[in-house]
């Protein structure tokens, strides 16, 4: 089956890649059971006639075995020189391979001698740069043989007894650990316990780490006379999101669902001999959701258990279908956290046939790249998104990205071929294999998390998951939209559009609060009093209006530049603070308490200037004076309610989710979110009893039937304007609230929602 070049079909790469790794397996395995019989065995034997390139894979790991067996015993030794005059195809590309050289160092100083990597550079000066990568400070402990007898585990079987733990079933094997599901005798609980060579200090590292969406670590134990660790974590039933992919691929496209996911995780339960899980909420849900949904409700749940990772510091950078597990009731959970990650880990067919390296962000394939002079701490969040991005392309399309067809004859070459392929973007054929039925944005979020340059994904993971819980939130997500030319418009220029939406309702309340006036009271007033007013209407106008345009742009002066900012496209150097985010959900009632304050000023001002501007021939009555303060104080009251809408409506329409975006937001912020809500219903029946007031105070002192029935068709519009404008507004508070929600489960997003709005009608 094996073609020269070696040929993987993306679709079929896991079977290849299997095949591959059985033909080498054998011949390594046939090595070894050589070597274990006595007499150091001839290489030629053991490798096999062709292709090419495995042949080369084969020559290369068999003679990093025969190294370690022959520097075992004296008068065995034997140089890579040897090897390459013996086999000069091990140096076909004018040097024996990186690894190689690398493995004789490892072997000598295994066996006592003070070799320094000076020597080797010496002796193969073209590999001199990548050997002082390879071995920072001339220090190694690990081996890139795939069949080293220092890291293969003994044999273990279930039904046996490793210190504290009685093995029950086997869940997985690969060459250098053993996971069972195992009885903790001490403690009577069932454990995944993972059996490997002690070498690292990583699991107290991930023993700190505890978050719904990762595997919990409990403890370790070493046993120092077998140079053994036991890792001992939770134990989780449902299989992994590879065997879900498998499960998928067996699923025609119409019917592939979140329902699929579930039978995966039975066939897993069952598997094992155990019951299927039963029904839950979650469960419940899921199972009656399409397939790229689901895809969207799985990449949020570990972008968010990536983000605590990274927020502890600490990078994953091993994220594969493999080492996700996936819990009874669906649950995704990250596991096996690669902490001591080094040039070492894809410098040899280990990470190949580990599926690592298909899944690895182009700058992380530069950092396991001797030839390369990006260093592993030169890595950060945004890579592991990368690979969680992988992740989520094969689990939606059952396809990885990037082909990564050929399997070339170095591994050096492989590693630059797949950084080169990824550095180029997504190709065509992986933008066709997607779905037609993705939600909105699914495809924008997956194709900016795969951005070729790391400056140009999300900043964090936490915007990764917060814009994979917006795809199943269509309304959430349309408020975080830029797109929209009006939503632009308004955003571009917030001064300007506040100004707008608060002074709309005062200037036609202001139009017919003269007109009531001058209708009730000017009429029957001297010539020198209605001077006096003319001037007062141009004068207290432009005073109050200036006043209150002082006020705001004062008060949100920070907020108004940020907005302006933002709309021109520029970035924050810092998030938005919770100071700068409470300026803008107070906006409205901001506009509305100057609003009511100047209103009810001015309902003084008028008549006394009046009064004591026309001196001697005023004729303003008491009565006179009441009717101005009353009159100005429920118009004032329209104004204020009416101005308190539109400005909220547009702070949390078109401003609240431009500051929100790319932050996590804690309860305290919701609370906020909470509070403009409640204010609104507070201020709603405000707006429908002032017009009732102001016609009952009207009809009681036997006002014009033109002011009344003006003020009966103002006060009835205001009221419906209020109505919908608070409908819309709590409307949006639902979305932002589901969208905000600390717990993270965008699928009982109706149920937060309800919560939030303490039982008010939801807005679709």
């Amino acid at each position: 089956m094996l073609e020269s070049d070696v040929q993987l079909a993306d679709d079929r790469a896991p079977q290849e890649a299997s095949l591959l790794w059985q033909q080498l397996s054998e011949h390594l395995d046939a090595l070894v059971a050589a070597w274990e019989r006595g007499e150091p065995p001839e290489l030629a034997p053991f490798l096999p006639a062709g292709p090419p390139a495995l042949r080369r894979m084969v020559l290369v790991e068999a003679v990093k075995v025969d190294l370690e067996y022959r520097w075992k015993e004296p008068r065995r030794e034997k140089t890579i020189e040897e090897y390459v005059a013996e086999f000069p195809e091990l140096a076909a590309d004018g040097a024996p391979p990186c690894d190689v050289i690398y493995e004789e160092f490892h072997v000598r100083r295994a066996a006592g001698e003070a070799v320094e990597v000076a020597e080797y550079c010496q002796r193969f000066p073209a590999r001199a740069r990548e050997l002082w990568r390879l071995i920072p400070e001339g220090q190694t402990g690990q081996t890139t043989s795939l069949r080293s007898g220092a890291r293969r585990v003994p044999t273990f079987e279930p039904g046996s007894r490793v210190d504290d733990f009685d093995l029950l079933a086997a869940l997985g094997k690969g060459a250098f650990a053993s996971v069972f599901l195992a009885r903790q005798i001490s403690l009577s609980r069932l454990v995944a316990l993972k059996i490997s060579k002690d070498h690292s200090a990583e699991p107290q590292t991930l023993a700190q780490l505890d978050h719904p969406h990762i595997v919990r670590v409990f403890d370790q134990r070493v046993l120092a006379e077998h140079k053994l660790r036991l890792l001992y974590m939770q134990y989780v039933p449902g299989g992994t999101l590879h065997g879900v992919i498998d499960h998928a691929r067996q699923v025609s496209a119409d019917e592939r669902s979140g329902r699929t996911l579930f039978e995966a995780i039975d066939h897993a339960l069952v598997e094992r001999g155990e019951a299927a899980a039963s029904d839950s909420l979650t469960r419940y849900r899921l199972e009656r959701i399409g397939w790229p949904e689901m895809v969207c409700w799985i990449g949020a749940r570990l972008a968010g258990a990536l983000a605590y990772a990274h927020s502890r510091g600490i990078l994953h950078r091993d994220v594969k279908p493999a080492n996700v597990l996936v819990a009874a009731e669906g649950h995704p959970k990250l596991a096996d956290f690669n902490i001591s990650f080094s040039k070492l880990d894809g410098s040899t067919p280990a990470a190949y046939f580990g599926g690592s390296l298909a899944y690895m962000s182009p700058e992380q394939l530069e950092a396991c790249d001797p030839a390369h002079e990006r260093e592993p701490d030169e890595l950060d969040g945004r890579s592991d998104n990368y690979s969680l991005g992988v992740l989520l392309w094969e689990l939606l399309t059952l396809r990885r990205p990037f082909a990564d067809d050929n399997l070339p004859a170095a591994w050096g070459q492989a590693l630059a071929e797949m950084t080169a392929a990824r550095r180029t973007g997504l190709p065509p054929a992986a933008l066709a294999t997607l779905p037609a039925d993705c939600p909105a944005g699914l495809v924008d979020v997956l194709t900016k998390t795969l951005a070729p340059d790391a400056a140009d994904r999300h900043a964090t993971a936490d915007e990764l998951a917060r814009d994979l819980d917006l795809c199943l939130q269509p309304r959430a997500r349309r408020l975080f939209d830029r797109g929209r030319r009006l939503g632009g418009l308004l955003r571009r220029y917030p001064v300007a559009a506040t100004i707008g939406f608060g002074l709309l309702p005062n200037v036609v309340m202001c139009l017919l609060n003269i007109v009531y006036n001058w209708k009730a009271i000017l009429d029957r007033l001297s010539p020198d009093e209605k001077l006096v007013f003319n001037r007062q209407i141009l004068v207290v106008n432009t005073v109050a209006y200036t006043i209150g345009l002082g006020y705001v742009v004062l008060t949100r002066g920070r907020l108004f530049g940020v907005l302006a900012r933002l709309a021109r496209g520029d970035k924050l150097e810092q998030p938005a603070d919770g100071q700068l985010v409470g300026r803008c959900l107070t906006l409205g009632l901001a506009t509305a308490v100057i609003t009511a304050a100047l209103w009810t000023t001015s309902g003084f001002v008028f008549p006394a200037w009046l009064h004591f501007g026309a001196g001697a021939t005023s004729r303003l009555s008491a009565q006179d004076f009441s009717h101005f303060v009353v009159s100005n104080l429920l118009c004032g009251l329209v104004a204020a309610t009416q101005s308190y809408y539109v400005v909220t409506f547009f702070s949390v329409r078109f401003c609240y989710p431009w500051l929100a975006r790319g932050r996590v937001i804690d309860a305290g912020e919701r609370d906020q979110l909470a509070a403009v809500s409640r204010r609104g219903l507070y201020l709603l029946g405000l707006t429908f009893s002032v017009p009732f007031l102001a016609l009952s105070a009207l009809v009681l002192i036997n006002f014009d039937q033109a002011v009344v029935g003006a003020l009966s068709a103002i006060g009835l519009i205001g009221c419906g304007l209020g109505y919908w404008l608070d409908l819309a507004i709590r409307g949006d508070l639902a979305a932002l609230a589901g969208a905000t929600n600390p717990a993270g489960d965008s699928l009982l997003a109706s149920d937060t929602v309800d919560s939030f709005l303490s039982g008010s009608r939801r807005l679709k």
